[in-house]
């Protein structure tokens, strides 16, 4: 597959010496294909996109995004405006009529846009905002598919805004967005906070959180029935895993501070380590992992056969 693939790209490579238009036509001819493949066989389709996605520019602000011929056939778009970063933190603009297109399932928002009602597609499944977007998200503006809502570090939230039944997964970066989390149910699958206090109530009904990369507050009461736990780069403090018991899965930044890791040895599959010391804080832990599958540190993957797991054999 990937021989086939890296052919195929070496077919539609692109000679920048020659003229534009048998330019044009190779990425046309691409993205048909990289469509078509999309909508066939999604496996295909992300050997392909490793081999070639980085030629494409998804990111465009309106007026390239207008000129853009192909943008008919782009899937993923950020909407982005470096030249006028200093004067659209004050003065909100709109978007043009129809310019983002049918073909478009992941939008990222990265500038400070007025958005209103039928401006984004019902296309897109995944919509998140950046941290130059500083506009209010109500429902109106909201597509009807959107699976997936991250929020951006200065997006304000409408008083009157209601969580769409169909998301079932939400970020949320800073403290004044948390009044969402009253309204968060059991069809939400994951939750992503960036900053919340320990007193923070995480809805029961949750089973994956990530406490994300700039998370570096004291740990609220996780729920008893999380299967999947991100904790980021950024947190350093304690972490104590007692009723955990239906944990599968701990992917964990930088901290070295566990009461016990025996609370979880016994239901999780997983255990990836995104940080690698040289000294290591889990070689005086011996535990009997015995539903232990995948030991990951530092992007070295250890695929695991016996139940009884001596961590100093992979240091």
């Amino acid at each position: 597959m990937d021989v086939l693939c890296k052919n195929f790209s070496l077919i539609l490579e692109i000679d920048y010496e020659i003229n534009s238009k048998i330019k044009l036509e190779k990425e046309e001819l691409f993205f048909k294909v990289w469509r078509n493949v999309f909508i066939r066989n999604k496996c295909i389709f992300y050997h392909l996109r490793n081999f070639k996605i980085a030629n494409f520019n998804i990111k465009h602000n309106f007026e390239s995004l207008r000129e853009y011929p192909l943008r008919n056939y782009l899937t993923g778009l950020k909407i982005t405006n470096d030249e006028t970063l200093q004067n659209d933190i004050d003065f909100g603009s709109t978007i043009p009529n129809k310019i983002i297109p049918n073909s478009v399932g992941l939008l990222i928002i990265n500038q400070n846009i007025l958005i209103s009602k039928g401006d984004l597609p019902d296309s897109i499944h995944t919509l998140a905002f950046g941290k130059r977007f500083r506009e209010l998200i109500s429902n109106d503006m909201i597509p009807k598919n959107v699976i997936k809502l991250k929020l951006g570090y200065h997006t304000k939230i409408d008083e009157d805004f209601i969580l769409p039944k169909c998301i079932k997964s939400l970020s949320i970066e800073r403290k004044s967005q948390l009044s969402l989390l009253d309204q968060v149910t059991s069809s939400i699958e994951y939750l992503g906070i960036n900053e919340c206090d320990a007193d923070t109530k995480i809805p029961t009904t949750i089973k994956s959180l990530g406490l994300t990369s700039k998370f570096h507050n004291k740990l609220p009461i996780i729920p008893p029935n999380i299967e999947y736990l991100h904790i980021g780069n950024k947190f350093s403090k304690e972490i104590d895993f007692l009723d955990l018991k239906h944990l599968k899965i701990l992917k964990i930044g930088r901290s070295k501070k566990f009461k016990s890791l025996s609370d979880i040895a016994l239901s999780l599959k997983q255990l990836i380590y995104l940080k690698v010391y040289s000294e290591f804080y889990l070689l005086e832990y011996h535990y009997n992992f015995t539903s232990l599958q995948i030991l990951c540190f530092n992007d070295q993957l250890i695929e695991i056969f016996e139940g009884f797991v001596d961590l100093k054999n992979y240091i």
